[in-house]
């Protein structure tokens, strides 16, 4: 089915991009132009550096030192904390793609995927800074929703036992900074082609193209939003709503990647983050300064939360801070 639709879509942009030369090209070029000046600074060298912090000797550090509490607060395994902070810190698909070669229970994974599919903070901060300087609001909104939903959902679809594996990367010839270079040109190529979906349809119906394209391609409906001349109310929601829900281009990446995630669990997942992003970021921006609150100080909320989840996870269970030191430092040894 995926296959087909896949199909039928590129049909359909190429159709258009012979009969309208020039609004196809538009679309290509604004699309092109956020890539160039916000994702490849924001995600090259994340996706560098992904081969080194999610090698077999990484993960054995992190099983030993966080599956206990990944699994109480989101229902994730140890390996999957490396892809759940790439995703917190660098966004989708950096995140997801970090999960490769991780072999674990299938509802693990995808409460994973869930995790690690978040737009990336930096990008985040930009927009939100085009639209009156709640740039650092905006993307402590959207973490604090990504962790709260890893938490609501560290239960769900735990009837399922089946034992999956990510596909690892593709090795050979390809070193690391090699495979960042295929796997940012493909975050372009999904881009361009979500754009050019975009102009398809406001082509044919002008309104109804500019309304959609937020949930189709965020990173060009969010600057447009951002640029807007809506009500700061009505723009402050939308971007924090559009910018949780990420649009079905960072979808498609995710799953693509994982290939054996139903949608509508990813789709729950990310409709979760835009509900939870929208109601934290009123009350983030009524703090004295909210509005201006500096993304330097997301790690700082980042960890906070953290610390609260899992000691609610946690609830009469102490946790054995030497039993951990003990493990790590055994890992570390060998």
């Amino acid at each position: 089915m995926k296959d087909k639709a896949g199909t039928i879509l590129a049909a359909v942009v190429l159709i258009f991009a012979v009969c309208c030369p020039v609004e196809a090209a538009g679309s290509v070029m604004g699309a092109m132009t956020i890539w160039a000046f916000s994702f490849v600074p924001a995600l090259l060298p994340v996706f560098v550096v992904t081969p080194a912090i999610t090698c077999p000797e990484a993960m054995r550090l992190y099983r030993a030192a966080l599956s206990k509490f990944c699994q109480k607060a989101f229902g994730i395994p140890g390996e999957a904390s490396a892809a759940a902070a790439v995703g917190l810190m660098a966004g989708s698909p950096a995140g997801t793609g970090a999960l490769a070669g991780i072999k674990c229970k299938k509802c693990e994974i995808c409460r994973a995927v869930i995790m690690a599919s978040g737009l990336s903070p930096a990008f985040i901060s930009t927009i939100g800074s085009m639209a009156g300087g709640i740039g650092g609001s905006l993307a402590v909104a959207q973490i604090i929703a990504i962790l709260s939903t890893g938490w609501l959902l560290r239960y769900a679809w735990s009837d399922e036992d089946e034992e999956v594996e990510v596909p690892s990367r593709t090795t050979g010839f390809l070193s690391g900074a090699g495979m960042a270079a295929v796997n940012i040109a493909g975050v372009l190529c999904y881009m361009t082609l979500f754009s050019v979906v975009a102009a398809i349809i406001s082509k044919f119906a002008p309104g109804l193209g500019q309304t959609l394209l937020p949930f189709l391609e965020a990173a060009s409906g969010l600057a447009a939003i951002a640029s807007s001349d809506l009500p700061y109310s009505a723009k402050v929601m939308l971007l924090a709503f559009a910018g949780g829900l990420g649009g079905l281009c960072v979808m498609a990446q995710n799953l693509a990647k994982i290939s054996f995630m139903p949608p509508a669990r990813l789709f729950l997942g990310k409709l979760m983050h835009a509900t939870i992003t929208a109601l934290c970021l009123p009350p983030i921006l009524a703090l004295p300064g909210g509005g201006f609150a500096p993304v330097g100080n997301s790690p700082w909320i980042c960890a906070a939360a953290v610390i609260i989840i899992f000691v609610a996870s946690e609830c009469r269970r102490k946790f054995n801070f030497f039993r951990l030191t003990r493990d790590v430092s055994a890992i570390i040894i060998d």
